[in-house]
């Protein structure tokens, strides 16, 4: 009998840090899942020609909760946006995350010939997207009849060919105007109208120049 009532508080004194141990870990559960470590302070970088608002709603990121984010995943929905090349995203412990987007380089702008609000650019390798705000691109295009290239199809390959070459065999030219009839055209210095036409293979607008 005397061994059985020393052993009785042992055990209760065992359930008692068990509970309490217990009620710890639910503590601890709550409050790592709670609101504290998911994702609401985001911060953009380098996002040229870009809005932060398109950026951060292609990651997801809002709301998720810091330890479960997939941050690759986030990272490729932004790289799949026009205007961006690549994209990191990194997060702390705090649940802040910083998405450092590398933006596509803007070849040329194109604008529309009556509407000027209406405005693409394409990037070297001739993907058009939409001119959200001012883009600092190399070259400016103005299309004289018709319509700017069309969003989400390639620029035409000759006329992509002839601006990647008069980009660098004309630096100092900066402004061409553009028809389906005659192609691409400039002012050169004396005030003549100088029509270039196409690049239907490389080299082609070095033999125009000429």
């Amino acid at each position: 009998m005397h061994n059985q009532h020393t052993e009785l508080p042992r055990i209760g004194k065992g359930l008692l840090v068990t509970l309490l141990f217990g009620i710890m870990v639910v503590i601890v559960a709550a409050w790592i899942m709670g609101d504290d470590f998911r994702v609401h302070d985001i911060r953009v970088e380098n996002n040229q020609g870009v809005p932060v608002a398109q950026i951060t709603g292609a990651s997801g990121l809002t709301g998720e909760h810091v330890l479960f984010v997939d941050l690759n995943a986030a990272a490729k929905r932004v790289d799949d946006l026009p205007g961006v090349d690549a994209a990191r995203i990194t997060c702390t412990w705090q649940a802040n995350c910083v998405i450092l987007v590398q933006a596509s380089q803007a070849l040329a702008v194109w604008q529309g010939p009556v509407d000027s609000s209406n405005k693409v650019w394409v990037d070297r390798q001739g993907k058009v997207q939409r001119a959200l705000g001012d883009v600092l691109a190399k070259l400016s295009i103005r299309v004289e009849e018709g319509d700017v290239p069309a969003i989400g199809a390639p620029l035409d390959t000759n006329v992509l060919r002839a601006l990647n070459e008069l980009v660098a065999l004309q630096p100092q030219m900066t402004r061409y105007s553009y028809s389906g009839q005659y192609g691409l055209m400039y002012t050169d210095a004396r005030g003549w109208r100088v029509r270039l036409g196409v690049a239907e293979h490389d080299g082609a607008m070095t033999e125009k120049l000429d």
